[in-house]
C-alpha cells in the first residue's frame, strides 16, 4: 500500500519516522523492518528520528489556540509535518 501510493504520487523518497531514543526498542526495530521492506520493493527510504514529535505537535497546536479535542484530531498530521521538517533540515540542498 505504501509502495503503491509512493509510485502513484511519483515520490522519489519515502520518509519514515523512527523512534530512535525510546527505552523500549521494539517500535524502532519494527519501523526499521518496514523501511527495509519498502526498500526491497525498489523505493528509496530515508528514516528520521521521530522522538517527541507528538509532544512538539501538541505544544504547537496548543500555542495556535486549539482545544484538547481538536488537538487530538490533528496531532498525527501535525507530528508528520514535524518529521518532514526534520528530514528537510538534515538534507543537502542538492539532494531534494
Amino acid at each position: 500500500m505504501i509502495a503503491d501510493l509512493a509510485r502513484q504520487e511519483e515520490a522519489r523518497t519515502v520518509v519514515l519516522g523512527v523512534p530512535y531514543h525510546e527505552e523500549d526498542m521494539r517500535m524502532e526495530r519494527i519501523c526499521l523492518m518496514l523501511a527495509d521492506h519498502i526498500r526491497a520493493l525498489g523505493l528509496n527510504v530515508e528514516t528520521v528520528d521521530e522522538s517527541l514529535s507528538s509532544v512538539e505537535a501538541n505544544q504547537n497546536l496548543a500555542e495556535m489556540g486549539f482545544k484538547a479535542a481538536a488537538r487530538r484530531k490533528r496531532i498525527d498530521s501535525e507530528a508528520a509535518c514535524g518529521i518532514l521538517e526534520r528530514y528537510f533540515l538534515q538534507c543537502e540542498p542538492g539532494n531534494l
